[in-house]
């Protein structure tokens, strides 16, 4: 896991030497769902067994105190979308070992299309 900091200076004491402050965030994409950590190379796992999907991100909210996934995909618009859900829930399952709700969506509905894991939740 990689981490984000930043450098201090100049210092009010004359201080020249460069200083870091506290620990500021993740840097990766990887976020812990429901006590599982989910990575962006398990939604490339889950996208690639799957030729009608076009691109997939797997999005986790908060609702309430309880951590929901997500996975939003891009099909051709010409393909079926009942039996996919189905067949990506499962594949979901067998992959990241957590339920997802299959979300249906266009290329540019993406949020932050170049992330395969997007974590929206709020820790205030």
């Amino acid at each position: 896991m990689a981490t984000m900091t930043r450098v201090l200076k100049p210092f009010p004491c004359g201080r020249t030497s460069p200083r870091l402050t506290r620990l500021l965030g993740r840097v990766d994409q990887a976020a812990q769902v429901r006590g599982m950590f989910i990575h962006p190379s398990q939604a490339i796992e889950v996208a690639a067994q799957f030729n009608e999907i076009q691109m997939a991100q797997a999005v986790v909210e908060r609702q309430g105190n309880r951590d929901q996934l997500t996975f939003r995909v891009a099909v051709d618009p010409t393909v079926s979308r009942k039996g996919p859900a189905a067949k990506v829930q499962e594949k979901i399952r067998g992959v990241m070992k957590l339920r997802a709700e299959v979300v249906f969506a266009t290329k540019e509905e993406f949020q932050d299309p170049e992330k395969r894991v997007l974590d929206l939740r709020h820790w205030d």
